[in-house]
């Protein structure tokens, strides 16, 4: 959901893991309905059954344009790097002290 949010294009195409193929084919007819309640748009969702993503992927999906030019990763490890990137300032300061060189603190 989040990521047609983010995209609101006409056309998407979807990737996951094979193992979670079934799971997202049988969720995506409900996840398009609120979709299109608070977007006000249709959109057409393309799942990709012959590029999935890694077996080894923690899990979650990557969508993007019909052209690819435009894609959003929300799979876990996406998102586990994007945590990490924001706390690190915040673990710095009690770990190694005020710095009084940095002005972002």
């Amino acid at each position: 959901m989040q990521g047609l949010l983010q995209l609101l294009e006409k056309e998407v195409v979807l990737r996951c893991k094979e193992s979670e193929l079934e799971l997202v084919k049988d969720i995506l007819p409900e996840i398009l309905r609120e979709f299109e309640q608070i977007s006000e748009l249709k959109t057409d969702v393309i799942v990709d059954t012959k590029k999935c993503l890694p077996k080894d992927a923690a899990g979650g999906v990557e969508l993007s344009t019909i052209d690819g030019r435009i894609s959003v990763m929300s799979t876990l490890e996406s998102r586990l790097d994007l945590i990490s990137g924001q706390i690190v300032p915040q673990i710095r300061t009690p770990l190694f002290g005020a710095n009084p060189n940095r002005k972002i603190f």
